[in-house]
């Protein structure tokens, strides 16, 4: 089975139902057998954040929908302190995300952020492919 790590900005797309067709998210469970979805414990707060999030509303109530699907990774001390130590990266919240999917064995990051990621994949190598749209994933 695969395993498909969602930036933040897929994780907002879905509570905002916005700009789904983009990336394909709308069909990750068309993928035949579907792949485990993972996310990120930062994606949580952000999430709350970016769409202003309150208890109990509608945006809420479809996060806590989505949790129920996706398996939340761990932030851990160890990622804080590799992503502090690649000043080459060009977004700290970014490069928390990809090591988290990076240590983890997830194949496939899914992302919104195109221009951030390619550079972060070039300063920190690894066999975790990021992705734009779910089309790329290799059956």
């Amino acid at each position: 089975m695969k395993k498909v790590f969602l930036d933040t900005n897929i994780l907002i797309d879905l509570v905002d139902n916005r700009d789904l067709k983009i990336t394909g998210i709308d069909r990750i469970f068309d993928q035949s057998p579907y792949p485990r979805i993972y996310i990120s414990a930062l994606s949580i707060p952000l999430t709350f954040y970016v769409c202003k999030i309150k208890n109990g509303n509608l945006k809420f109530n479809r996060l806590k929908k989505l949790l129920e699907s996706i398996d939340i990774l761990p932030l851990t001390e160890d990622t804080i302190f590799k992503a502090i130590g690649n000043s080459k990266t060009p977004d700290f919240e970014d490069t928390l995300q990809y090591l988290t999917a990076v240590e983890n064995n997830c194949n496939y990051i899914l992302t919104r952020d195109m221009i951030d990621f390619s550079k972060i994949e070039k300063v920190i190598p690894s066999k975790t492919k990021v992705i734009y749209h779910i089309s790329q994933i290799n059956q």
